[in-house]
């Protein structure tokens, strides 16, 4: 018997938080902070400001209060013509050269962002990554389905650039992989126009918030529904629904109950209890 899942989603001025259920049963939780430095994801047009050859890396001046972090094995990667080893720092960048780079890891402390070269950028069904040349697939995708999405992807991906095809894409079709790609191509044309015009340091493209993420990275048809307490962001959900699939847009809805949300569904017991030294599970154990 399949399992009723749902996602809760709770938005107040200070944090968004998101709660995966499993027939009323919490499994999976997020939160984020509103006032938080969320840059992972975001690309960024730099400029290098110093160049660290004993350590095989380089400082870059993405616009944050810290400079932030590049080594020579995210610029020189699988699919690039060339491995980590085959290049030193100084010969790829020099100080005051303009870079296009990407965060994949936060601002820490002391420590400024870490950042890669190589770019990619999700959809629904696939990740494309401009300056690759390989194919992938999900690891979760196994068997007969594996090989079929494969042979798509060979067919619809051009040959200067790589893509990775995402779990949701299973059952997609040749012309919905083609719709994905062709809406990446148009957003990595746009960041591609907006860093020609601009000056460095300067944010080019923002990736999703997480309720955002939720709805183009988690939601499936195996999901029943997706409640918001919140309007604007309910209505910013569907927005992104329909654009990454539109079937399931309409099972975004906006909570109309008079108890909060978490409380009504008994999310921060549950939360609370997960977090405790013993956790008790439902064998007994």
């Amino acid at each position: 018997m399949a399992k009723h899942k749902e996602i809760l989603v709770s938005v107040d001025e200070f944090e968004t938080r998101v709660a995966i259920l499993e027939d009323r049963r919490l499994v999976e939780f997020y939160i984020e902070e509103s006032v938080s430095l969320r840059t992972v994801g975001n690309i960024y047009l730099g400029r290098i400001k110093d160049v660290l050859p004993g350590m095989e890396a380089c400082f870059v001046d993405i616009g944050l209060e810290r400079n932030a972090f590049l080594y020579v094995n995210e610029v020189v990667g699988e699919g690039s013509g060339g491995q980590p080893g085959d290049m030193d720092i100084g010969q790829i960048f020099k100080s005051g050269q303009v870079v296009l780079v990407q965060t994949t890891r936060d601002p820490n402390g002391n420590k400024g962002a870490r950042l890669t070269a190589q770019l990619s950028l999700p959809g629904r069904k696939l990740v494309l990554m401009p300056y690759s040349r390989s194919t992938g697939i999900s690891k979760r995708i196994e068997g007969e389905e594996r090989e079929r999405l494969q042979a798509i992807a060979a067919a619809v991906c051009p040959d200067d650039v790589g893509v990775i095809v995402r779990t949701a894409a299973v059952g997609a079709t040749k012309a919905e992989l083609e719709a994905d790609l062709e809406s990446l191509a148009r957003r990595w044309q746009s960041i591609q126009e907006r860093a020609a015009a601009a000056s460095p340091p300067t944010l080019i493209y923002s990736d999703l918030n997480l309720a955002g993420r939720v709805i183009r990275d988690i939601l499936t048809p195996e999901y029943a529904e997706v409640t918001v307490d919140d309007e604007a962001t309910a209505a910013t959900l569907r927005a992104i629904a329909a654009e990454v699939a539109p079937e399931l847009a309409e099972r975004i809805r906006k909570y109309k109950g008079k108890q909060p949300l978490f409380n009504k569904n008994n999310i921060d017991s549950q939360v609370e209890s997960a977090l405790k030294r013993k956790v008790w599970l439902r064998s007994g154990g």
